[in-house]
């Protein structure tokens, strides 16, 4: 009789180890960069740094000449930038370009607002990553580090935002 009670409770111990261990990987495989994308958006790049998150948003149909994508940036739910303020087709402000690095490579997003030019990066290879860059005049005065992997589409041709070739 012990010996049933000390299985029993040996196989519901391990149940829960078990559990306990497939919850923990899926939230840390499935647990998304917070983001300024609404649910009726598409997130094409959602990075922390800091306590800010850059989020670049789309609307589900977005393409080179249709739809809108929109630059956010701040706070979560407080962004301090948004560009453009009004809603657009990605092409008439952004480029999208795939980037090629030894052994890496990924998406860039660039745009200019004012004086300011704007680079996202996302890459995966050896070692993923990402990085928000901003440029005045030629000078980088901001390169922030992503805190994880960027959330976001990899591949901007599956969605055709995509407006000039990978660079060598």
């Amino acid at each position: 009789m012990r010996v049933n009670f000390l299985i029993e409770r040996y196989t519901v111990l391990n149940k829960i180890l078990f559990s306990t261990l497939l919850l923990t990987v899926y939230t840390k495989t499935f647990a998304a960069e917070p983001s300024h994308c609404s649910v009726d958006e598409q997130i094409i790049y959602s990075c922390s740094v800091g306590k800010k998150t850059a989020s670049v948003c789309a609307s589900k149909d977005a393409a080179k000449d249709k739809g809108y994508v929109q630059y956010k940036f701040g706070p979560i739910g407080k962004p301090e930038i948004t560009f453009p303020e009004k809603k657009e087709p990605g092409n008439k402000n952004f480029s999208f370009v795939m980037e090629h690095f030894a052994y890496q490579g990924g998406p860039r997003i660039i745009f200019t607002n004012g004086k300011f030019t704007y680079s996202l990066l996302s890459y995966s290879g050896r070692g993923d990553g990402g990085t928000v860059s901003v440029e005045r005049s030629g000078k980088t005065i901001a390169e922030m580090q992503c805190k994880n992997p960027p959330d976001g589409i990899y591949d901007l041709n599956k969605i055709g935002l995509i407006d000039n070739s990978p660079k060598e």
